[in-house]
């Protein structure tokens, strides 16, 4: 019961992925469709694997994904990142949680 609010995990996930985004897409990478196609892709390609990975050894419910939301989110707009960048990425990783479960 209990651990369906433990959200922890969740967190982590969504501070590890924007703090790569952080570290290796510039702000202008993420809003820009073409221009920086091939950087871009290996970056979405990296957060795939490691949301895919997630899905294999959790499921996320309705208040994890908030909370993961939520950490994603503040870390990428703490960082200096606009909204619409961070609507770009929040949409793409929101996407794919639980995609398979």
């Amino acid at each position: 019961m209990f651990n369906w609010f433990n959200a922890d995990a969740a967190k982590n996930l969504g501070h590890l992925l924007a703090e790569h985004i952080v570290s290796n897409l510039p702000q202008e990478m993420a809003m820009e469709n073409d221009r920086f196609l091939i950087k871009k892709q290996e970056v979405l390609q990296y957060l795939t694997m490691k949301i895919y990975q997630f899905n294999l050894m959790q499921s996320m419910n309705f208040y994890k994904k908030v909370q993961f939301a939520k950490s994603f989110k503040l870390h990428l707009a703490g960082s200096g990142f606009q909204e619409r960048a961070i609507s770009n990425m929040l949409g793409f990783v929101m996407s794919k949680l639980n995609k398979n479960s």
